[in-house]
């Protein structure tokens, strides 16, 4: 059984930009281009919230944000630490899934009451069905739900969300069909008001893990 651990961190930088300062000359650039704002903040607290992690489950890691390789249009990896890793934020949350066997994918969504969400261009033919009888609250936070899933089955394969069409996968079934994977795949009710989803090529089990960034 495939063993994953979650981090979900508050985020309450007050001076992002002097943590920025200290990363790697190519996070700096990168995450520099983005304007001050939340945004802005949740870029530079996903990388903290990484670095903390790695460090806390291997000590002698070497530079965790120095081992970071990106390849257009693949998910970012590490070159020698040994571990899979997935981020994702909301709001004022951060999401982080590791794994030293298989790789992850991890998604969380704040969910606005104020926001409409639906719309049927995401989705499978079978789950158009589940919102016949739904109000609108419910066609909402269902509809969030379904999103959550397909993105953190599509990170676990190192896809984007806009390579495969969200509407081929059916979150109906316990095991989500992508040819050729068969991803595994599961809503995590931790954080009141967020919708998170976390998903495995394999069959998993997690641990969740608490923290804040400051």
């Amino acid at each position: 059984m495939t063993k994953i651990t979650v981090w979900l961190a508050s985020n309450h930088l007050e001076q992002p930009e002097q943590a920025l300062a200290q990363f790697p000359e190519s996070a700096r650039q990168r995450i520099g281009s983005y304007p001050a704002g939340p945004e802005f903040r949740n870029r530079i607290g996903s990388q903290l919230l990484l670095k903390k992690a790695v460090e806390e489950i291997m000590p002698n890691a070497p530079d965790v944000l120095k081992d970071i390789v990106r390849v257009e249009g693949e998910q970012p990896f590490f070159k020698t630490i040994g571990l899979h890793f997935s981020l994702s934020h909301s709001h004022d949350k951060i999401a982080l899934a590791l794994c030293t066997t298989q790789p992850v994918g991890i998604d969380i969504e704040y969910i606005d009451p104020k926001q409409d969400y639906f719309t049927t261009d995401y989705l499978h033919e079978a789950e158009k069905k589940q919102f016949e009888q739904l109000d609108a609250i419910m066609m909402q936070q269902k509809f969030i739900a379904l999103w959550t899933q397909k993105e953190a089955a599509l990170k676990a394969i190192g896809k984007k969300i806009y390579e495969i069409p969200l509407a081929s996968i059916n979150t109906c079934e316990t095991i989500l069909a992508i040819p050729p994977h068969q991803v595994h795949c599961r809503l995590l009710h931790a954080l009141p008001g967020y919708c998170m989803a976390l998903a495995s090529t394999s069959a998993f089990e997690y641990e969740i893990r608490f923290t804040e960034l400051a």
